[in-house]
């Protein structure tokens, strides 16, 4: 019976850990392209709504999908190496620059390159490209869809739910609201302040990778497993993307705290 019962433990185990594996894709996207700043836009928007991880290659070897030139996936095309390639947004200027995307036939992920694809394709994917901006200006324009861009973030979690986990896990360290005014840490800005900077959403987003966040954060389906050999020294946060949406939802309605001149992320 001992036996029977860890066997059935191993089985479960292997399950959850091929399940969460599956959850990845790796996508081909050229230097230029990885050094806009758009797939670090794009990218964790994309991981949020469907929980699908994405590493970023340079070149197809390997790929699950590949976001490239539209002549570098008409040449992949050509030879077979890609399905059917789409249109995806072009950059902005004189010398304006096409881009595609497309699925690598037979790729191990190819589902969840397909999901990447008929997102980025998608109003929502188009919208999420036309927003994007680097010191205020827009770099790129979305090329499978007339886009009308609202400059308010809007977000599908429980903004109440969202609430209560703030206070739970993000209270430990920050000031989330009037419910805990006299909690957090002094060294540590508040809700309201980090409100207050430019692009708050995207530092909410993906919050568990900048520091001290990942020693201490476990995000289902996002996050590597903590080094056994350096476990966190305080008691994990673990969240699922679902959770993370319903923060953004509770945050976006945090008014911006005036502290008389611009805030800025360190």
């Amino acid at each position: 019976m001992r036996r029977l019962l860890v066997l059935c433990v191993l089985s479960v185990a292997l399950c959850g850990t091929a399940a969460a594996q599956g959850r990845t894709m790796v996508l081909a996207a050229d230097a230029g392209l990885s050094d806009s700043g758009l797939l670090d836009f794009l990218l964790p928007r994309f991981s949020l709504k469907h929980g699908v991880r994405v590493t970023v290659v340079p070149g197809p070897e390997g790929a699950d999908a590949v976001l490239l030139s539209v002549e570098d996936a008409s040449a992949l095309a050509d030879s077979g190496a890609i399905d059917r390639h789409r249109g995806a947004f072009h950059t902005l200027g004189a010398e304006a620059q096409g881009y595609a995307v497309a699925v690598v036939p037979d790729a191990p992920n190819a589902a969840h390159a397909r999901t990447f694809r008929d997102w980025l394709l998608s109003d929502i994917g188009q919208r999420t490209v036309a927003s994007f901006r680097v010191d205020g200006v827009a770099l790129f324009r979305p090329g499978a869809r007339d886009i009308v861009v609202d400059e308010s973030p809007a977000f599908d979690g429980d903004e109440a739910l969202g609430e209560t986990l703030a206070l739970l896990h993000c209270g430990r360290c920050h000031v989330v609201s009037e419910r805990n005014r006299m909690g957090g840490i002094g060294s540590t800005p508040s809700f309201p302040a980090l409100r207050g900077i430019d692009g708050w959403e995207d530092k909410f987003r993906v919050f568990w990778t900048a520091n001290p966040h990942p020693v201490f954060t476990q995000v289902e389906g996002m996050t590597e497993p903590f080094d056994p050999k350096r476990p966190p020294h305080i008691a994990p946060v673990e969240m699922t993307l679902d959770e993370v949406e319903a923060i953004l939802a509770f945050v976006e309605t945090i008014p911006p705290k005036d502290l008389g001149a611009p805030i800025s992320n360190r």
